[in-house]
C-alpha cells in the first residue's frame, strides 16, 4: 500500500468521556437496577408467563406462590419502564402488587395483603434474571435471528461476514480482500433488497464491479450484537425492502457499565497467526448524572495476507500458498452522548466512523501487482428521541440521520494495458429518519388487546463518483458507477389483535413512494466512414436525462397461536416492492478499457415480491433437569419475485450497434422463486450448551427472457435471439443449497473456564465447474476456550479451520479461498 492510515481523527476521544466525569459512588446494584428504565413489549395474555418475562428480561429475582397467579391475564407491557412501575403495570386489575425486598428480590403478594394463603408453606415458583439477549427471536411469530456479544467472542472475526456464519437463511459475499460486507437474504442480495444498517441507519454504499454491488463497512470490534429479520415488513426499516433486514447495533452505555456503576469500560486485544496481526478496541463510559450518559470507543485492526488452507482443494499456485491482497488497515471510533431532559423523553447523539485501507488484485498469487488501492472513509451521525409517557397512547421512537461513505481509489499503471494509472473517487450520501409511535386500544371486557403501532421513514440518496478530470475515467467508472440521486418516503401501520387465550392477528399496510434522477451520456452505435478514412467508424453518442417517480402499497398479515406454554405457532404473508437503484436505471459509459459499452434503462420496472411462511417456536424450560432451557424456530419459506432485475445483453438503439456485448439491467420477463426450511435451536443446562442451526434454500429461476432493446430502436427493431427465454440468470452467484452449523460447549471450574466447539457445513451442489468442485461443498471445524479469573479479566484461544481445510466462499460471480488454519489469544480487560 502507498498510503497508511492517520489516526489522529480517533485520538483523545477516550479522555473526553473522563473529562466530563469521573469515578462516583457505586450505588447498590439492586437500587440501580430498579430505576433503570429498559423498553419492554410484553403481550397480553396468562400472568404467569408474563412476569416470567419481565423479571428475566429486568436481571431481577423474583418469587411467588403460583396459587395467586392461577386464572389471571394481564393487558402486557409495552413502552419505557423502571422495575417497579413495570411490575405495577403488568398487575394492573389483578389485586396484586409486586413487593420489593431488603436483598432486592421480589415477592408477590394480595394488594394489602400476604403472598397468598399458605404462602410461607407452599413452595414459591423463582425466577432469577439474566439479561437475554437472544430470547426475543425465539418468542416473535416470525423468521428472526440475533447475534450476542458473547457469540462474537467466541471466534475473533477476520472479517464482519464472519460474524454472520451461524444465522440460518443469511449468506455473505466478499473476496477478504475488501473489508465490507455484502448480506445475502434467502438469495436475495445487492441495490437494497436487504436493508443492512448500523444502529437503525441505511448504509446504501454502492460501486459497481464484479463481485457484489455495495459493501458495508463497520468493526466488529464495536458490536453489541445483530438483529436480522427476513422477509418483507409493515414497520420502520422495511420500505422498498423485499429481502429482509440486518441492523449491526453497537456498544452503548448499559454494555459496558453495570446498573450500579457510575463510570467503567472495557480493553480488548486479539493477536494470532496466519497474518492476524491485530485487532482491538479499548471503549469506556460516564454516568455523568442520573440524567446524562456518554460512551466512547476506538478500535484497530490489521491483518495481512493469509494462507490458504493445506489440506485438500486443488493443486497449482492459485489454490495453495498466500491469497495476496488479503490485508487491511483499519482505525473505527465510536461516540455516544445521552441526555434525558425530562422524566418521560431523552434524546441521544452518536457518531460511527471508519477508516480502512486495503489492495485488491484478480490475480492472488505471489508476486502478482495489485489492481487498485482503496481508502474507505465512513462517517454516520445519528440523532433518537424517545418520548415515553407511561400512557396507553404514546411510546414514540424517531431518529434523523446522516451517512457518508467513500472509496478514493488508486488505479496503478499496468504494463498489459495502455491507459496508465489514475485515481478515482465513489461516494455515497444518504439522510433519512423514522417515526414510530405504539398505542394500546381500549377493548373495554374484552379477554385480549389490540396494539396499533404507526409511523414513517424516508431516506435520500445521492451518489458523487469523482475521476479527477481524467476524461478516460468519465466512460469507465462515472457511467458504470453514476451519478444520480434516489428518494423514498414511505407510510405504515399496524394492527395486532391478541386474546388471552393465546392468538393473535396481525395485519399492516405501508405505502412507499420513490422518485429517482439523473443524467449521463451514453453509446448509440457508430457510423461507418468513407473508405480511407481514419478511423473507419465515428462513434455516436447521446445525452441522456432520468426524471421518475411512482407509488405503490405493500400488505402484510399474520397469525400466531400460543398452542401450550412451550409452543406457537404462526404463519404469514407479505409483499414488498424495490424501485430500481440509481445505477441500475441510469449506469452507462463502457467497461474499463473501452471493452463494451454499458446502456441505461429508465423504463425498468420495480421489483414485486410475494413471501410466504409458516413456522413454530418453541420455548421450554426445566425440560430435563431443572433450571435448563430448551429453544428453538423453524420455518418453510416460500419468495416469488416478479420483474427482477438483472444484467442482460441488450442491443442499442441505433443502426449497426455493437450487440456482441452491450450490457443494462433488464426485467426478467418470468419470476424468480426462492423457497426452502431454515430451523435453528439452543439448549442451554448450564455445565453445558448446543447450538445449531439449518438452512435448505432451493430456487427457481425460470426461463429468463427480457426485451433486448430496453431504449427502444431509432428504426425498426431488428429480429434477434438476444433476450430470449433459455435459463434464468443472477448477477451473483445463489446460496449454498445447503447450509449448517453446530455449536457445543462446555462449562467448568464455576463457569470460569469454557470449552467450545464449532461444525460449519456447505453444499452448494458442486457449483463453480470442474476447478471449484472439491472446494465449494465442505465441512469445517472451529474450536475456542475461555477462561475468566474474576469478575474483570477474561482470557480467551480459538482456532479457526481447525483441520486446515482448503475450500472457498462466495464473491459475488466466483468463488475464493477462504483462510487456512488460524490461531488467536484475546485479552479482555473490564475496568
Amino acid at each position: 500500500m502507498q498510503r497508511c492510515l492517520r489516526p489522529r481523527f480517533a485520538m483523545g476521544l477516550l479522555a473526553a468521556v473522563f473529562l466530563l466525569g469521573g469515578p462516583g459512588q457505586t450505588r447498590a446494584q439492586a437500587e440501580a437496577s430498579s430505576v433503570t428504565q429498559r423498553h419492554y413489549q410484553i403481550p397480553a395474555g396468562a400472568l404467569a408467563p408474563a412476569l416470567n418475562r419481565f423479571a428475566l428480561e429486568a436481571g431481577v429475582v423474583m418469587y411467588f406462590d403460583p396459587g395467586l397467579t392461577e386464572g389471571k391475564h394481564t393487558r402486557g407491557l409495552r413502552g419505557h419502564y423502571a422495575v417497579p412501575d413495570g411490575f405495577a403495570a403488568l398487575l394492573l386489575g389483578t389485586g396484586l402488587s409486586a413487593e420489593p425486598e431488603a436483598r432486592g428480590q421480589y415477592v408477590l403478594r394480595r394488594e394489602g395483603g400476604e403472598g397468598g394463603d399458605g404462602a410461607n408453606s407452599l413452595p414459591r415458583v423463582t425466577v432469577t434474571g439474566e439479561l437475554d439477549p437472544r430470547g426475543r427471536a425465539y418468542r416473535t411469530p416470525g423468521s428472526m435471528t440475533i447475534i450476542s456479544r458473547d457469540q462474537i467472542d467466541r471466534m475473533p472475526p477476520r472479517n464482519t461476514s464472519d460474524v454472520l456464519a451461524a444465522v440460518p437463511g443469511v449468506h455473505t459475499s466478499q473476496s477478504r480482500q475488501d473489508p465490507g460486507v455484502s448480506v445475502n437474504i434467502r438469495g436475495l442480495q445487492d441495490f437494497g433488497r436487504v436493508n443492512v444498517m448500523i444502529d437503525g441507519t441505511r448504509q446504501n454504499y454502492q460501486q459497481s464491479g464484479h463481485g457484489s454491488n455495495g459493501q458495508v463497512y463497520v468493526d466488529p470490534e464495536l458490536l453489541a450484537g445483530v438483529d436480522i429479520s427476513k422477509g418483507p415488513s409493515s414497520g420502520a426499516g422495511g420500505a422498498a425492502v423485499i429481502g429482509g433486514m440486518v441492523n449491526f447495533r453497537t456498544l452503548d452505555v448499559d454494555d459496558l457499565l453495570e446498573p450500579e456503576q457510575k463510570a467503567g469500560g472495557r480493553v480488548n486485544a486479539t493477536t494470532g497467526d496466519n497474518a492476524y496481526h491485530f485487532s482491538g478496541s479499548v471503549a469506556g463510559a460516564v454516568r455523568a448524572s442520573d440524567n446524562v450518559d456518554l460512551m466512547a470507543a476506538v478500535s484497530r485492526k490489521n491483518v495481512g495476507a493469509f494462507k490458504k488452507g493445506e489440506r485438500g482443494g486443488n493443486s497449482g499456485g492459485y489454490w495453495h500458498g498466500t491469497s495476496q491482497f488479503t490485508g487491511q488497515e483499519q482505525w473505527s471510533a465510536l461516540l455516544k452522548s445521552t441526555w434525558r431532559f425530562a422524566d418521560n423523553q431523552s434524546v441521544k447523539f452518536s457518531y460511527i466512523g471508519l477508516r480502512a485501507d486495503f489492495d485488491e488484485g484478480s490475480n492472488t498469487a505471489p508476486g502478482s501487482d495489485a489492481t487498485d488501492e482503496n481508502q474507505i472513509h465512513s462517517d454516520t451521525f445519528l440523532i433518537n428521541y424517545a418520548f415515553y409517557p407511561g400512557s396507553r397512547w404514546w411510546d414514540l421512537d424517531a431518529s434523523l440521520y446522516y451517512t457518508r461513505t467513500r472509496n478514493d481509489e488508486y488505479r496503478p499503471d499496468d504494463p498489459d494495458d495502455d491507459y496508465g494509472e489514475f485515481d478515482l473517487r465513489y461516494e455515497t450520501n444518504t439522510v433519512g429518519g423514522t417515526l414510530v409511535n405504539r398505542m394500546e386500544v381500549p377493548v373495554g371486557d374484552w379477554r385480549g388487546s389490540l396494539d396499533l403501532t404507526y409511523g414513517g421513514e424516508f431516506y435520500h440518496d445521492w451518489t458523487r463518483p469523482d475521476n479527477s478530470g481524467d476524461e478516460r475515467g468519465a466512460d469507465w467508472f462515472s457511467g458504470p458507477t453514476p451519478e444520480g440521486e434516489r428518494s423514498v418516503i414511505s407510510a405504515f401501520t399496524t394492527a395486532r389483535l391478541a386474546h388471552y387465550d393465546g392468538w393473535e392477528l396481525t395485519g399492516g399496510v405501508r405505502y412507499d413512494w420513490f422518485r429517482l434522477e439523473g443524467d449521463g451520456e451514453m453509446f448509440v452505435g457508430r457510423h461507418k466512414n468513407e473508405d480511407g478514412v481514419r478511423p473507419p467508424y465515428t462513434l455516436l453518442y447521446s445525452k441522456f436525462d432520468v426524471a421518475r417517480h411512482d407509488g405503490f402499497v405493500s400488505p402484510t398479515l399474520k397469525a400466531a397461536w400460543q398452542v401450550a406454554n412451550p409452543l406457537q405457532l404462526f404463519a404469514s404473508y407479505g409483499q414488498g416492492v424495490r424501485p430500481p437503484a440509481i445505477t441500475e436505471s441510469i449506469m452507462w459509459g463502457a467497461h474499463i478499457g473501452n471493452t463494451f459499452p454499458f446502456f441505461p434503462n429508465p423504463g425498468l420496472e420495480p421489483e414485486r415480491s410475494r413471501t410466504w411462511e409458516v413456522g413454530a417456536n418453541l420455548n421450554w424450560q426445566s425440560l430435563f433437569k431443572n433450571g435448563d432451557r430448551l429453544r428453538m424456530k423453524t420455518a418453510w419459506f416460500d419468495t416469488r419475485v416478479k420483474d427482477y432485475i438483472t444484467q442482460g445483453r441488450v442491443i442499442g438503439p441505433a443502426p449497426g450497434a455493437s450487440t456482441s456485448q452491450s450490457l443494462a439491467f433488464v426485467n426478467l420477463r418470468d419470476e424468480v422463486r426462492f423457497y426452502g426450511l431454515e430451523w435453528q435451536a439452543e439448549y442451554d443446562a448450564g455445565g453445558y450448551f448446543l447450538e445449531a442451526s439449518w438452512t435448505r434454500t432451493l430456487h427457481d429461476l425460470g426461463r429468463g427472457g427480457y426485451d433486448p432493446y430496453p431504449l427502444g430502436c431509432f428504426t425498426d427493431c431488428l429480429p434477434t435471439t438476444i433476450g430470449d427465454a433459455n435459463g434464468g440468470g443472477m448477477f451473483y452467484l445463489l446460496p449454498p443449497v445447503k447450509k449448517g452449523t453446530l455449536s457445543a460447549g462446555l462449562r467448568l471450574l464455576d463457569r470460569k473456564l469454557t470449552l467450545g466447539a464449532r461444525a460449519r457445513y456447505e453444499d452448494n451442489d458442486g457449483r463453480g465447474g470442474s476447478a471449484y468442485e472439491d472446494v465449494v461443498d465442505w465441512t469445517v471445524y472451529d474450536a475456542w476456550a475461555s477462561y475468566q479469573p474474576n469478575d474483570r479479566l477474561t482470557l480467551r484461544l480459538a482456532v479457526d479451520n481447525l483441520r486446515d481445510r482448503n475450500y472457498a466462499e462466495l464473491n459475488g460471480l466466483s468463488y475464493w479461498i477462504a483462510p487456512g488454519r488460524t490461531v488467536t489469544g484475546t485479552v479482555s480487560l473490564k475496568f
